[in-house]
């Protein structure tokens, strides 16, 4: 476990040999601290723009995008993401679904660093996120009787099937 002080995906700047990729331009030397951190939850919503080509574009740059998202994820910094559909599409094929923006839970020391992480996502950077209606809002995790966070359960806990422990 590591302290609080020092935050996981410091660890892997660390260790890096070389910058990380330019998909990621935000500075790891932020998440380290002489003292105590405090990492707070903002939950994003990024509805795409509606222009014609929108849904192409992100279908186009969407394995690059999630290569970054994943290695955010790894690092402990997106705890939640994922794509809004149409309701229509909801049950479509997956090669037929229509999305509509993404919704993503980030922990990180501030706002300002979320809006850093956002604005260096290739949706942002690729004009697939609308930049005029992106939110970004501070969230308060709500913990279940057990004890444990939505995004730390289990999809059976979840679904309340189980309980942590039993």
């Amino acid at each position: 476990m590591l302290p609080r002080s020092i935050h996981s995906s410091a660890l892997s700047c660390i260790r890096c040999t070389h910058p990380p990729p330019s998909i990621f331009k935000w500075d790891c030397a932020r998440f380290i601290s002489s003292t105590s951190t405090k990492l707070h939850q903002y939950i994003v919503w990024a509805p795409d723009y509606t222009e014609k080509g929108t849904l192409a574009r992100r279908m186009t740059i969407r394995p690059k995008h999630m290569l970054g998202a994943n290695k955010l994820i790894s690092q402990g910094i997106i705890k939640v993401a994922g794509g809004l559909l149409t309701r229509e599409s909801q049950d479509a094929e997956p090669h037929n679904r229509k999305f509509m923006g993404s919704a993503l839970i980030y922990e990180a020391e501030s706002l300002e660093d979320v809006r850093r992480l956002v604005e260096a996502d290739l949706y942002w950077t690729e004009g697939v996120w609308d930049k005029e209606k992106l939110v970004i809002l501070p969230i308060v995790d709500g913990n279940y009787p057990s004890g444990v966070s939505w995004y730390h359960s289990t999809n059976a806990e979840r679904r309340g099937l189980t309980r942590q422990g039993e």
